[in-house]
C-alpha cells in the first residue's frame, strides 16, 4: 500500500483520531478488542472485513453488526453451523447472526 500523508493542521480541529495498531488483515473480528473505540475506527475496522470477504458478521460485545457482502455465502448457513453456536461459546467462534439467536434462545430456557 501506498503511504497518504495528510497535513491535519488545516483540518478542523487540528488532529486526526487515534489509529488502532496492528489490525489483523481480515480486521479485528470484535470491535471492543480495538485500542480506540471511535466512529473513524468502528467505520475502517467494518471496511477492511467487508474487503477482506471472508465473513459478513462483525461482534461488538454482544451485538452481531451485519454488513450486505452482495453475494452468497452458502457454507455460513448450514445446519451444522447453526448447531456451532447451539452447543459451543460463543467466545470461540467467528461472528454471526446464529449467536445472537442462541443468546435469545438460552435467555429464554434461563427465565
Amino acid at each position: 500500500k501506498e503511504a497518504l500523508e495528510v497535513d491535519a493542521t488545516k483540518m478542523e480541529g487540528g488532529t486526526l483520531p487515534f489509529q488502532n495498531a496492528n489490525m489483523p488483515a481480515d480486521g479485528f473480528p470484535n470491535m471492543t478488542t480495538l485500542d480506540h473505540l471511535h466512529e473513524a475506527a468502528i467505520l475502517h475496522n467494518l471496511r477492511v472485513r467487508f474487503f477482506a470477504g471472508s465473513c459478513p458478521y462483525t461482534y461488538t460485545a454482544d451485538i452481531v453488526i451485519a454488513m450486505n457482502p452482495y453475494r452468497w455465502f452458502p457454507e455460513l448457513f448450514t445446519d451444522e453451523k447453526r448447531k456451532e453456536y447451539l452447543v459451543f461459546d460463543r467466545s470461540k467462534l467467528p461472528p454471526h447472526a446464529y449467536a445472537t439467536s442462541s443468546a435469545a434462545y438460552f435467555g429464554l430456557q434461563e427465565s
